[in-house]
């Protein structure tokens, strides 16, 4: 078994011509179902997930990984995660707020894994499946830009749904630094408790 610490999985730099993700998934949004073959006219059946092919073929050797050894390992997937022009522009402008300074996000950020599958998969329970799914929606096309309650941007995706009977937000949080580094490394299921809440919840009725 190789162990990948702080691998580096290089995409393309040029965002327009890195294709979405296209893969099927289960989140429906408005009716409509997140990702999606695509059809015979060469359009996507569904909304494009904003994973590239090699972000996501990494994220999930990532999360086998990480399960056959126990633990999560420091692991960055290079410009994996690609963010629309209007999305980028959004970002800019909350980091410039945030940092007091001209901040620019980029077309492409390095997504890195480590922290996310911490706290979704070890604390929260859920499985390395849900997270890679909520990754690839949270980040998609689709997903509006706001700002926590101290002005960082976050990719959220609003009322979506699965095989869960409630209906929850996705919140990818956009991390940043003051020498202008971009990057995302969680998703959070806004709405939704994990396994482990559950059932401490279910032993003290």
């Amino acid at each position: 078994m190789v162990v990948m610490c702080e691998a580096l999985v290089r995409v393309s730099t040029i965002a327009r011509v890195v294709p979405r993700q296209s893969a099927r998934t289960s989140i429906i949004c408005g009716g409509r179902a997140l990702g999606g073959p695509q059809s015979s006219d060469g359009s996507e059946g569904g909304t494009p997930l904003a994973l590239t092919p090699s972000a996501v073929v990494a994220l999930n050797l990532y999360c086998a990984q990480a399960a056959e050894l126990g633990t999560p390992h420091k692991f960055t997937i290079r410009e994996g995660v690609i963010v629309t022009n209007t999305q980028r522009d959004r970002i800019t402008q909350y980091l410039s707020d945030f940092w007091r300074k001209p901040i620019e996000c980029p077309l492409l950020l390095d997504l890195k894994p480590h922290h996310g599958y911490a706290s979704r998969i070890l604390k929260d329970g859920f499985t390395a499946e849900q997270f890679a799914e909520w990754l690839a929606a949270g980040c998609s096309d689709v997903s509006e830009v706001s700002t926590d309650f101290n002005g960082r941007p976050n990719l959220i995706l609003r009322a979506v749904s699965d095989h869960h009977a409630v209906v929850y937000d996705i919140l990818v949080p956009i991390r940043s630094s003051a020498e202008g580094y971009v990057w995302v490394d969680d998703v959070i299921p806004k709405g939704l408790n994990g396994r482990q809440k559950k059932a401490a919840s279910s032993a003290f009725p």
